[in-house]
């Protein structure tokens, strides 16, 4: 009957260490079916009580998104230090690191934001806290000029190829939060098409190499911004609830493209 116990116990013990601690410590399958689905019932459950502590004291506009933005390049900043081994730490692996900004975020925005209602200070003190990844990746030399100017002429191509329907037709098509929303997963999906497509990158996340199997990368771009667009129109019959889970889509979408864009950029 012991016996058994330890047995079962050793199993569990395995188990969590196979797929759940060791991509953390050790960066081995960053990402699987377990952490994945774990990651994201987490996620969902903390958006539930962020959403119930928010919802009475801000408005999930424009200025709401755009006051994230500071901190998802800090945490996409912080990730490819990693990456780079300029700083190895596993409070920079997910999902450390987004508990970590996370943190850093909520506090800034209880006391400067909440308690003050200085939002600039808010905004300012996320930008200041770029300055530690910046000290770092300074060190990086990027991989030649010539790769700089191509990623960042195409990154800069598609930002206005993207942005001409929203200019031409804002009247009728998506609001600016809805347009950031849709632009950060595109965002994504291009970033991560050139990455696995001409720098031999290999997609980490689950449902993204299951796609790649059996479709070329850059359909990824496409089915990026056909789901997104739906789940802007779907999530317009819900207020406000609706409005910060867009802000939460939009986080997510810029974080990771940032990260690979770093990344490509860095040659890391």
């Amino acid at each position: 009957m012991l016996n058994n116990a330890l047995n079962i116990w050793k199993e569990i013990i395995d188990f969590l260490n196979k797929y759940f601690i060791e991509p953390i410590i050790y960066r081995k399958g960053e990402y699987n079916i377990y952490n994945t689905l774990t990651y994201s019932v987490t996620a969902l459950l903390s958006l539930i009580l962020l959403y119930r502590f928010l919802k009475e004291k801000i408005d999930f506009n424009l200025n709401f998104f755009l006051s994230l933005t500071p901190f998802i390049f800090l945490g996409s900043s912080l990730r490819v230090l990693d990456d780079a081994s300029l700083v190895k730490t596993w409070l920079f692996v997910t999902p450390m690191i987004y508990i970590l900004v996370f943190l850093i975020w909520f506090i800034s925005l209880y006391f400067f934001w909440l308690k003050l209602d200085k939002l600039n200070l808010h905004v300012a003190f996320g930008f200041s806290l770029l300055l530690y990844p910046v000290y770092f990746l300074k060190q990086l030399n990027p991989h030649h000029l010539g790769l700089i100017l191509y990623v960042s002429l195409l990154t800069l191509l598609f930002i206005v190829l993207f942005s001409v329907p929203r200019l031409l037709y804002r009247k009728v098509l998506l609001n600016p939060s809805e347009w950031l929303t849709l632009f950060s997963q595109t965002y994504d999906g291009f970033i991560t098409f050139l990455g696995v497509t001409f720098y031999g990158y290999l997609e980490e996340h689950v449902l993204p190499r299951f796609i790649f199997n059996y479709l070329p990368t850059s359909t990824f771009i496409f089915l990026k911004a056909a789901v997104t667009l739906a789940v802007i129109y779907f999530l317009r019959e819900y207020g406000k609830q609706g409005k910060f889970l867009l802000a939460a889509i939009f986080v997510l979408g810029l974080a990771t493209g940032t990260r690979n864009f770093l990344r490509i950029l860095f040659a890391v």
